[in-house]
């Protein structure tokens, strides 16, 4: 009955926006969130906390109006409607807050701070309602502040990040082959290939494949698709934040970009489909955003790769794409170096860097085997922070700049 009363609530909101012009509204947007907290200390909880944030806001030719209340007054408000006008909203409740011991025997020692999120929205236009489905998410963060993001319920493979091991001596100098581990090849591939195809930034000549014929081509015939349709990574979703229902977008075949990720404002600009609208929350416009990166290729056997590298990435703390030099950095927080396919020694931190153009050339393999990474996690553009998730090969690139 719940159920019933809040479709014919939304339903009541698509007929305001029908019946009085002055509205002038291009949808509403409602959300309530969830979150429960835990830090453990040597597989013991010594704090919680949750927290509950609903939300609203209407959005009209490119401005957002939006509000942490969600009564009739505020309703009425965004809507520039009387408050008799507008229905009574009533939210759905959220499942219980989930036992964290199930988890703490895959930690292990140590302090950890674990993080549960779910999300409840419902995205309302004049031709139609969405009641966008999103997973339950568990964000792990270790000591040094490396962090996993994970669906919930957790898989058998996963794992939480471990601990760096502590440097030797010095990183190799100037250029050189590295072996990057999936959560490593997840990160650069959203970078490299996931950012720039935005839509907003294609349509407006700021990305590196907006150049027609001489747009970058990667050396290896990489396929990479963005999935929101994978229900195991963190950024599945059923319908985008505009409504629109998830579908899986090609981004590069043979290693040639061919699609662009894209709400509804690119999607009309560029000729393609929308569909990949995302916002972190009721405060945000929604925008182009990737979902969950599916990166694969002609695979060599792992053992072959190692021998042909100098140095193996294991993980990194932060990547970026610069649009204006398009150059990729990958701060690297663990990593070994290699001899004829061994680990020699682990290395302290460094950092490998490289133009778009060289990491398109420099991209020589990959594995044939492919992991879900818990990398990037989150991805940060404008302030905004939404779940991605991968499902990534190891890549062999050569070229890459140390310091």
């Amino acid at each position: 009955m719940a159920a019933d009363r809040l479709l014919d609530a939304l339903a009541a909101c698509q007929a305001i926006f029908r019946e009085h012009a002055s509205t002038r509204v291009e949808d509403l947007y409602l959300e309530r969130v969830v979150e429960g907290w835990w830090r453990v200390r040597e597989g013991r909880v010594a704090e919680r906390g949750v927290a509950r944030r609903d939300g609203v806001a209407a959005r009209r030719q490119r401005r957002l109006d939006s509000s942490d209340a969600v009564d009739r007054l505020t309703l009425s408000r965004l809507l520039h409607t009387e408050p008799h006008h507008v229905p009574s909203l009533v939210f759905p409740e959220p499942p219980t807050l989930p036992d964290p011991r199930e988890w703490l025997d895959r930690l292990g020692g140590g302090t950890w701070v674990l993080r549960w999120r779910w999300r409840w929205a419902a995205v309302v236009g004049r031709a139609a309602a969405a009641l966008p489905w999103r997973p339950e998410l568990l964000e792990v963060e270790a000591d040094d502040g490396q962090r996993a993001l994970a669906v919930l319920p957790l898989s058998e493979k996963w794992q939480p990040p471990r601990p760096a091991a502590e440097g030797r001596g010095a990183p190799p100098r100037g250029r050189v082959v590295a072996l990057l581990a999936p959560p490593v090849a997840a990160a650069l591939i959203h970078e490299v290939v996931g950012h720039p195809l935005e839509g907003d930034l294609v349509a407006a000549g700021l990305s590196p494949f907006a150049g027609g014929e001489s747009r970058p081509r990667f050396a290896h015939p990489l396929e990479v698709v963005d999935d929101p349709a994978r229900l195991d990574l963190p950024g599945s979703f059923s319908f985008d934040d505009e409504g629109t229902p998830a579908r899986p977008r090609h981004l590069l075949r043979g290693g040639d970009a061919v699609g662009v990720l894209a709400d509804r404002a690119s999607a009309a600009r560029l000729g393609v489909p929308a569909g990949n609208a995302r916002r972190g929350g009721v405060h945000a416009m929604p925008g182009p955003r990737i979902s969950n990166l599916v990166t694969r290729g002609p695979g060599t056997p792992l053992e072959e790769l190692r021998r042909r590298a100098r140095v193996e990435v294991l993980s990194v703390r932060s990547a970026a794409f610069d649009l204006p030099t398009a150059t990729v950095r990958l701060e690297v927080r663990s990593a070994y170096a290699l001899r004829g396919g061994e680990a020699q020694r682990p290395l302290p931190s460094f950092t490998l860097h490289a133009p778009l153009t060289t990491v398109c050339e420099g991209l020589v393999a990959c594995s044939a085997e492919a992991e879900v990474s818990a990398e990037p996690g989150w991805c940060r553009k404008d302030g905004d922070a939404i779940p991605v998730g991968s499902d990534t090969p190891w890549l062999l690139l050569d070229g890459l700049e140390v310091g």
